[in-house]
């Protein structure tokens, strides 16, 4: 029993992300001097009471409101922790390791922001967070809160602490670690026409135009468009996590083959001045085998400039085949 008083074998972890993050090994004293910091996630086999002391033993960021000396303190923290369970048993009744898990379970986020660099643009998308991640802001937020009310406050740590973990575990808003949790979450962007790096299309529409965004790698999106639904692609579908898969619809579809990009050059080229005939159709195709949709798009574009500046356009094909070339062997 921890702390020769406290059960916790009969703690249920609800939430079923975080049974594997949330440890509640049966220790008397929550201390293990450090054995787990040599080796990488062995920390969610530390205690959950232990990693809430080791939260606290954090100093905070510098200048900051939280700022503190408790760096060391372990013992005097873990006394503190074990002084705000007693408060929050006399308070509630229940048993304050609970408490303390449906806290991190209610301030754990679900979201967070990342940042993606696509064609020299970088763009700020949502992305899951993993399970130990989860568990770590949750025991930030809730510490870091109770610092800043400690700062320049008569008030125990104590009391702060037994204040924070009954508001967090009561799912009450006006928590404070609900509220920095809500915070990060509300900065996960929604995927608009500005922040989306992959081929996407508009919901409700035939999928064979999203189909051909994915095959000619073209990233745009209609400025009209009110409601946008992701498309990406992924060779094997069945090796993702079901929770994510279930997500998502799956069309199933064939990468570009030699008469797809036929069609997307005879498509691309119709607008020439001087129409490429069947032949040379036929005959650039094979010369551009391996060649991207991108790839595609870059040598029409490239072929037209040549075309507007008075170059013939066998010479102005040639020319953007051979600079291709050039590129790909270096």
């Amino acid at each position: 029993m921890l702390f020769r008083k406290w059960d916790l074998s009969d703690i249920t972890i609800e939430d079923p992300g975080l049974k594997t993050a949330i440890s509640l090994r049966k220790q008397i004293y929550p201390y293990t001097f450090g054995r787990s910091a040599l080796k990488r996630f062995n920390k969610a086999d530390v205690n959950i009471v232990e990693r809430l002391v080791n939260k606290l033993m954090h100093f905070g960021k510098k200048y900051a409101k939280n700022t503190g000396r408790m760096a060391g303190k372990k013992t005097r923290l873990t006394n503190t922790v074990k002084a705000a369970f007693e408060i929050i048993h006399l308070k509630t009744g229940k048993n304050p390791v609970e408490v303390l898990v449906r806290a991190i379970e209610n301030s754990a986020p679900n979201e967070d922001t990342t940042r993606i660099v696509y064609g020299g643009t970088v763009y700020h998308v949502s992305v899951d967070v993993s399970p130990i991640r989860r568990v770590d802001l949750a025991l930030r937020f809730i510490t870091d809160c109770v610092k800043e009310a400690t700062f320049s406050n008569p008030k125990a740590i104590e009391e702060h602490l037994a204040e924070q973990l009954i508001l967090a575990a009561s799912n009450n808003p006006n928590a404070p670690s609900l509220k920095k949790k809500h915070e990060l979450e509300s900065l996960a962007p929604k995927t608009t026409d500005e922040n989306v790096g992959l081929a996407h299309k508009r919901s409700g529409e035939d999928h064979s135009n999203a189909l051909t965004q994915i095959w000619t790698e073209h990233d745009y999106c209609s400025k009209n468009h009110d409601n946008i639904l992701v498309v990406t692609t992924c060779n094997k579908f069945e090796v993702i996590d079901k929770r994510i898969r279930d997500r998502f619809r799956c069309i199933e579809f064939s990468l570009p083959n030699k008469d797809d990009a036929y069609k997307i050059l005879k498509n691309k080229t119709q607008h020439f001045n001087v129409p490429l005939l069947e032949a040379e159709l036929q005959y650039h195709v094979k010369r551009m085998k391996g060649l991207s949709g991108r790839e595609l798009s870059t040598f029409i574009e490239d072929v037209e400039g040549y075309i507007s500046e008075g170059m013939s356009k066998e010479k102005a094909i040639e020319r953007v085949i051979k600079q291709q070339a050039r590129n790909k062997g270096n």
